[in-house]
């Protein structure tokens, strides 16, 4: 794990910016890849996930960088346990060893063997709303260091910021196609 810095993560976030900028007319899904992609490039994580609630508020997947994010939000969804489930509270929770902790014992049947020791939990914000999380991933314990968890805080706030901005592309297409009907 490289060390990380404000520097760094503000010269990620620019990076991030200039990657999304003009990016309106992709999907939804193709930009929170995207977003993804940098949160685990920047904290050098073995994967990031991201969890998302639906309209019926359960979580699901919307998005992994590796085999090790994917079977963590999978597994969050089927059990309903763990630190991304926690994390809908509105607090970053991190977690240094999965496997050490009591109360994600259900949680850890489901991914031990799978790289899947240390989460970083991050909450997504959509206004004042927690509507997901970004789930950062690493094969071994390891203790979040308060740049990292500035850093997938973030991350988190872009996702955020980038389903408020789908959200609004929505109405506009919906405000243009009803008056042109």
């Amino acid at each position: 794990m490289t060390g990380l810095d404000d520097d760094l993560l503000a010269t990620s976030l620019r990076e991030l910016g200039d990657r999304l900028d003009g990016t309106q007319i992709e999907p939804l899904g193709t930009r929170l890849g995207t977003v993804v992609s940098a949160a685990a490039d920047l904290l050098g994580v073995e994967s990031i996930g991201l969890l998302l609630l639906d309209d019926t508020d359960r979580i699901r997947s919307v998005a992994s960088t590796g085999p090790a994010a994917r079977v963590l939000e999978l597994a969050h969804e089927k059990v309903v346990v763990g630190p991304g489930v926690d994390a809908l509270n509105g607090e970053m929770l991190a977690v240094t060893d999965l496997a050490a902790e009591p109360r994600y014992a259900v949680l850890w049947r489901e991914v031990a063997g799978h790289g899947v020791r240390a989460v970083l939990a991050a909450p997504v914000r959509l206004g004042e709303l927690v509507v997901g999380n970004l789930n950062a991933v690493l094969p071994e314990p390891h203790a979040w260091t308060p740049a990292e968890r500035r850093s997938a805080a973030a991350f988190a706030g872009i996702v955020g910021q980038l389903l408020g901005l789908a959200a609004r592309e929505s109405v506009s297409v919906t405000d243009r196609n009803g008056r042109s009907g």
